[in-house]
């Protein structure tokens, strides 16, 4: 649609996500037939929706004066992870089902995904960023990304060691209560992105 608009380069457009947004880029890409200048992916994921989730709840669960996930939730959710790695099989318990009540559908499809294995498969210039602080995309998922991506000589990938989940600054560990103060991207990711835009090169 955005390339059929009159005011429109086709030939420079660009498809930007973040987090899961992010995670689905490559399948977006390869469902435009690779038409597309670049990709831009803001903390992608490159393991299952369940593994992270599991992950995320564990690392919330050890941070100081949160009681929300004590060990009988831990150990209902470790069951629900599990069973969806069955999801489309006889032996998925509907009962049970998986993380934040999502359809059984819904998980054949998040588990089945590989973006790894999606993205080998472009050939488009693409720029993957990552926040060190993050605790729901880890550096876990930027290693995966570079060991699959580290030949392309037109896949450049950048983290930032003070930035969390939302690309907000701080120091240690991230907490959700970071995600309740207004913030803003800083500048110098901005800037990252629209240099490699216009160069397709990082400073």
């Amino acid at each position: 649609w955005v390339r059929g608009h009159a005011s429109v380069d086709s030939t420079k457009v660009y498809i930007l996500g973040h987090s899961l947004g992010a995670t689905l880029a490559p399948l977006i890409a390869q469902q435009a037939h690779n038409r597309l200048a670049g990709v831009i992916m803001l903390s992608a994921a490159a393991r299952p929706m369940e593994d992270l989730i599991w992950e995320q709840v564990t690392y919330l669960s050890t941070l100081p004066g949160n009681n929300q996930y004590g060990a009988d939730k831990l150990q209902q959710l470790k069951k629900q992870v599990d069973n969806v790695k069955v999801a489309g099989t006889r032996k998925f318990n509907v009962e049970l089902g998986g993380p934040m009540n999502a359809s059984e559908s819904y998980w054949v499809f998040a588990h089945n995904y590989n973006p790894l294995k999606t993205v080998a498969k472009l050939r488009l210039r693409m720029l993957l960023l990552q926040g060190e602080r993050d605790y729901q995309v880890t550096m876990n998922d930027f290693s995966l990304w570079k060991s699959a991506l580290q030949k392309r000589r037109n896949v450049f990938l950048k983290s930032y060691p003070e930035l969390n989940h939302l690309y907000q600054r701080g120091v240690g560990k991230s907490t959700p209560g970071e995600y309740m103060k207004s913030d803003s991207i800083p500048a110098y990711v901005m800037n990252d992105v629209a240099c490699w835009v216009v160069t397709g090169l990082l400073k």
